[in-house]
């Protein structure tokens, strides 16, 4: 049975091929479609081996273990690279952008913290994608919205790199003052956006 199914489909075929040889009308089908322009930006992952004095990861909070150092009281050095998994289908840029300016102490004014102390922690973010690098200051020493904008080529995908990093002792006060006891935080925002 398999076998006559298969003589018939044959002979239909060489039928039908001797019929459109001697036809002479054609007619072109255009097949199209668009890409949209998107990029996206994954969860951060830890980067093995460049962590310092952080705890592990919980979803996109990075929390530091111990910020002051429990003899001198002053900020105790910290450093942890995470990366985010990312593609982008055009010319775009990284911008990142920090909510404080630094860590600053949720429950003290900068300003009215005692004499001698700091309540606020300068940090850096220096940040790698598509072959270009920067490396952004949050200088703690005004409360403030600050971004960083990188300029990159066009589509790619890879992963962008972050390495936040914070310096033993450093204070929006003097160097190696005592930090005001209590929580500190910052947010810190990126994006892949078109180009201006």
């Amino acid at each position: 049975m398999k076998a006559i199914r298969t003589l018939a489909l044959a002979a239909l075929t060489i039928a039908g091929t001797a019929h459109a040889q001697s036809d002479s009308n054609t007619q072109t089908v255009s097949i199209g479609g668009s890409a949209d322009r998107i990029c996206t930006l994954g969860q951060p992952q830890l980067v093995a081996g460049d962590v310092l004095n952080f705890l592990n990861q919980s979803g996109g909070s990075l929390q530091v273990q111990t910020l002051a150092d429990p003899v001198t009281l002053t900020t105790r050095a910290a450093r942890v690279g995470v990366t985010l998994d990312a593609v982008c289908n055009y010319p775009h840029q990284l911008r990142f952008e920090t909510a404080n300016n630094g860590l600053f102490s949720t429950n003290q004014n900068p300003l009215a913290a005692p004499t001698g102390f700091g309540a606020a922690v300068p940090y850096t973010v220096d940040a790698q994608w598509n072959g270009t690098s920067a490396t952004f200051f949050a200088n703690a020493l005004l409360r403030q919205r600050r971004e960083q904008v990188l300029i990159t080529g066009g589509a790619f995908a890879g992963a962008v790199t972050l390495r936040f990093t914070i310096a033993a002792g450093a204070t929006n006060a003097e160097a190696n003052s005592p930090l005001v006891a209590g929580p500190y935080g910052d947010f810190v925002r990126i994006w892949l956006e078109p180009q201006p």
